[in-house]
């Protein structure tokens, strides 16, 4: 588990290749830019939470269910304080609702709980007892997607336009963070010009380039210190950054804390 800022990027293949259903409590949640194929469910508990989906911003109230549709890139930030319970839901987990649910979407991405708070229960539920039976946690899962079908709707998934752009560009970043940053190399890549490039991603992402190459490597740099006893210098070279001094300061941006202190945390992982 990564400790501080919850952060995470890129196409997250991993949410994809999960067998079962992942759902928990999270407080003051905050992720760069990402998006998989799984449904991702956030339901607001207390506070709020801004999220960013294809570019568009949402602010998500208490009470209220945040819904992700598959391969929508998603980013979320919390302005002042949030408790939410977050559900991901993969097609493994509901074999015969995969199809439908990755070639279509959600008609809206958000849906205010009903005055018996329905999706509230369903979902803590399978954040506490439901996740340690499977066959509870399926028919769960099963009925909080037939619960938002009714209720939201479902519409034909648009492939393409600025959101496949944009899955395209976060594949290119998480392919090269490790190399030198060179944004006028990304831009002509993908046919624009440097500042053209760098104000579209800014403008569907909500940060610059520069901020989420160095996110991408300090989730890198993290993993490392995670999984192996590599010095920390060495680290911060595998995971891209030049210069110890800037790996320190984005590592703590990121963490609230030093390398050093990461590494020495029990993740049990080692």
């Amino acid at each position: 588990m990564e400790r501080g800022v919850f952060v995470q990027g890129f196409y997250e293949n991993h949410r994809d290749d999960m067998a079962h259903v992942s759902a928990g409590y999270r407080e003051n949640d905050h992720c760069v830019p990402h998006f998989h194929r799984s449904v991702e469910l956030t339901y607001v508990l207390e506070g709020a939470l801004e999220a960013t989906l294809d570019g568009v911003c949402h602010t998500v109230p208490a009470g209220t269910l945040l819904i992700v549709s598959s391969y929508v890139v998603h980013a979320y930030a919390t302005p002042r304080y949030s408790r939410s319970v977050v559900t991901i839901i993969p097609g493994s987990e509901v074999p015969s609702a995969r199809a439908l649910m990755e070639q279509k979407a959600f008609a809206a991405p958000l849906c205010p709980d009903d005055a018996q708070g329905t999706l509230r229960m369903l979902l803590c539920m399978l954040a506490g007892e439901g996740m340690r039976n499977p066959l509870t946690s399926k028919g769960i899962c099963y009925a909080v997607l037939g619960l938002l079908t009714e209720r939201v709707g479902l519409v034909e998934a648009r492939p393409g336009g600025h959101a496949g752009f944009i899955r395209n560009v976060l594949d290119y970043f998480q392919a090269h963070h490790t190399e030198p940053l060179c944004v006028q190399r990304a831009a002509e890549h993908f046919g624009y010009s440097r500042s053209r490039f760098s104000h579209l991603f800014n403008r569907r992402l909500g940060c610059s380039i520069p901020e989420y190459v160095a996110s991408l490597r300090c989730r890198h740099a993290a993993q490392l210190l995670r999984e192996t006893d590599l010095p920390v210098s060495d680290v911060a070279l595998a995971a891209g950054f030049e210069s110890q001094r800037t790996f320190y300061r984005a590592f703590r941006k990121q963490y609230d804390m030093t390398p050093q202190r990461y590494a020495a945390a029990d993740f049990g992982e080692k």
